[in-house]
């Protein structure tokens, strides 16, 4: 009777049907017809009315029959497909979509957060535990303007530093031209030109000029800016950078040579050590290592639209 009075409801539009599945409901009870009532035998004269009367088995193969012809008539074709519709639009719609989006943007921004609290944490660590204290400040002379120079106006700037000396017979040619060739490699890659300057530091202040410098530096490439100062100015700047240098014998002549390590430094735009490269390292494996700090100090100048959001959430 409860499913029947669904049914009722159902062909008035009502929205109790909309869970009822055609394909769960047997078909005699969706069926337009009423369910005939069982055809019982009348008592006979004299005996108890309330006796039941025990049907033939002809009798009761012949209403099974009528129960199966009545259960196999068609359904109600708008009743069916009122309930067929109703069923499948109510698990996809457009609500559902949106709130899937929602979902999706929400666990996405909680991943960036949980990301980047994680980078957070683990950056002190990795500062004390692997990146030796290289670099400090200083102050020499710019041999292009035959003025001082202090460390703090490279600021906002990559430096690329080598410390050697202009009478140097092989090695520090040799790694000069390195350097204009990660030089001119950068340049090619867009907005990377003006985030790099070269420098060169002499060892050499006994020898090395302000004119030597500057006609030195300008056989390699002509952004690279050359340093001079007094023998106790480059001997802190190289004690700084952890540079080692000795001067050898002198000849007849006065001539000598000064032995150094052989490194390129690598220094951040706020003056910190980034990366040392040593004569091992090539002219592309300079660049691409040089390039992928450019790339991550631009992302952080010009993050993109998620990464704003996500730096909004994290804040």
């Amino acid at each position: 009777k409860m499913l029947r009075f669904l049914v009722c409801l159902g062909k008035r539009g009502s929205h109790p049907l909309s869970f009822v599945n055609t394909r769960l409901v047997p078909t005699r009870f969706l069926s337009s017809q009423p369910p005939q009532e069982s055809n019982t035998n009348p008592p006979k004269n004299g005996s108890d009315s309330t006796t039941p009367v025990v049907e033939s088995p002809s009798d009761t193969s012949s209403e099974y029959q009528q129960t199966q012809s009545k259960s196999t008539e068609p359904l109600n074709p708008d009743l069916t497909r009122s309930v067929t519709s109703k069923s499948r639009g109510s698990i996809f719609s457009a609500r559902s979509f949106v709130y899937m989006g929602v979902v999706c943007v929400v666990m996405f921004i909680a991943d960036r957060f949980y990301r980047s609290k994680q980078k957070k944490i683990a950056l002190p660590s990795s500062k004390f535990a692997g990146k030796p204290a290289i670099g400090g400040p200083f102050t020499l002379v710019d041999c292009q303007d035959g003025v001082p120079i202090g460390d703090n106006q490279f600021r906002g700037k990559f430096l690329l530093v080598y410390f050697g000396f202009t009478l140097c017979p092989d090695v520090c040619p040799t790694e000069l031209r390195k350097v204009d060739q990660v030089i001119r490699n950068l340049d090619q890659k867009p907005g990377t030109s003006n985030l790099l300057q070269p420098i060169f530091v002499t060892l050499d202040p006994w020898r090395d000029s302000v004119e030597q410098v500057r006609n030195y530096v300008k056989d390699y490439n002509p952004r690279l800016i050359g340093l001079t100062g007094t023998p106790q100015q480059t001997e802190g700047v190289a004690r700084a950078y952890r540079v080692y240098s000795s001067k050898g014998p002198s000849d007849k002549n006065d001539q000598y040579l000064i032995d150094h390590s052989i490194f390129l430094y690598l220094m951040g735009p706020d003056g910190g050590f980034l990366e040392y490269y040593g004569q091992n390292k090539s002219e592309k494996e300079i660049t691409e290592s040089i390039e992928k700090y450019l790339n991550e100090y631009k992302a952080e100048l010009n993050p993109s639209p998620w990464r704003s959001l996500v730096n909004m959430f994290s804040k």
